[in-house]
């Protein structure tokens, strides 16, 4: 084969890519959302990607944090790490608003299944108990399959990702130029956790910052330090 006949084989090689299908055009796009969004935000999202706040540094705070010092780590997160953070933080922030629906829901399935044994020829009460069992169901499957789910398109990444934050005394910025973000100990709306190998870092119910200590174990103690101190209140050691 000559060159100008491998040139038009290549050619049309590239012209006519091997089809893929259709499952595995929606993992490549799962794959791709959640990495642009973990990118951009330099953290997970805990359960919902449509209803987690933007997030971003302006100018005045920008301006605020330029020449101040403060503690600088780039890390990265492997799968099991964010799969134990990401359970602590469902744990704490949405478990009991579960438990509170699950119980409502069980007093209902309660008394529609009276009602179907008081009446076993009603079709309402029939189809509201199998209701409120996938109701309960759904509850607590969603927020376990998103952890999962979340852990299985992170082990299929080709690389690991590389974040940055900077902890402050009065705030946390994460990130780095254009998608810096920054967030106030004072605005109450961070929660922080630590384990024996991670701080994780809630912000509101929907952004996750998993800082593993192993990429700053030489700080460990100041983070820890400066982290309890201003967030008294919202922060808890596990281990």
């Amino acid at each position: 084969m000559n060159k100008k006949e491998i040139q038009q084989s290549s050619e049309k090689f590239v012209e006519n890519p091997q089809p893929i299908s259709v499952e595995q055009e929606i993992e490549q796009n799962l794959i791709k959302d959640i990495t642009e969004r973990t990118i951009s935000q330099n953290g997970l999202v805990a359960d919902s990607f449509d209803e987690a706040p933007t997030i971003a540094i302006t100018d005045t705070q920008w301006q605020e944090f330029k020449n101040r010092q403060g503690i600088h780590i780039t890390y990265e997160f492997r799968p099991e790490e964010v799969k134990k953070a990401l359970q602590i933080f469902q744990r704490y922030t949405i478990y009991k608003k579960n438990i509170i629906c699950s119980l409502i829901i069980a007093i209902l399935f309660v008394c529609y299944l009276i009602q179907v044994v008081q009446q076993p020829d009603s079709k309402m009460g029939v189809f509201m108990c199998v209701l409120t069992v996938a109701a309960l169901g759904f509850i607590w499957y969603f927020p376990f399959n998103h952890i999962h789910q979340t852990v299985k398109i992170l082990q299929k990444q080709q690389r690991q990702e590389q974040y940055q934050i900077t902890i402050y005394d009065n705030a946390l910025i994460v990130g780095e130029g254009e998608q810096q973000n920054v967030l106030y100990y004072k605005d109450q709306k961070l929660r922080v956790w630590e384990t024996s190998d991670l701080f994780i870092i809630g912000y509101q119910k929907a952004h996750v910052f998993i800082l593993p200590k192993r990429c700053c174990y030489e700080q460990v103690e100041n983070i820890s330090k400066l982290l309890s101190e201003n967030l008294p209140k919202d922060y808890l050691k596990l281990d």
